[in-house]
């Protein structure tokens, strides 16, 4: 394994550190536009670039945070209530764009079945 690391930091300094500075500010204003990259690919390309290099975190904390869990530093007790008001007002959100929850519409009558009332 020593082999190869020698070998990941070698990449790392020829290939990925001449484009870190331009790849993170692409990473975030994608992150910006929903879908415009699936979730799962930015998830793995932070993967990857926390494996090749932990120091490239520093350079945009909250975009690694956001797919990658134990990055940042613990949330400390204060920050709780405030990240609980925070989710709920994005679950308000969805719900006015219309990603409303899974309803029971098992009950709901449908549109175009007709009204059966009770037999006569």
């Amino acid at each position: 394994t020593n082999l190869q690391t020698e070998l990941l930091k070698i990449y790392s300094t020829l290939f990925v550190d001449p484009h870190i500075k331009r790849l993170i500010p692409l990473m975030v204003s994608a992150q910006a536009s929903p879908f415009a990259v699936q979730p799962e690919m930015m998830a793995s390309i932070c993967k990857h670039l926390h494996q090749l290099n932990p120091e490239y975190v520093r350079e945009k904390p909250s975009l690694f945070q956001h797919y990658l869990p134990n990055i940042g530093p613990a949330m400390r007790e204060d920050e709780i209530e405030r990240q609980r008001e925070s989710e709920r007002q994005l679950q308000v959100e969805l719900r006015e764009q219309g990603w409303a929850a899974n309803i029971d519409n098992s009950r709901r009558k449908r549109e175009f079945e007709e009204d059966s009332g009770p037999p006569t």
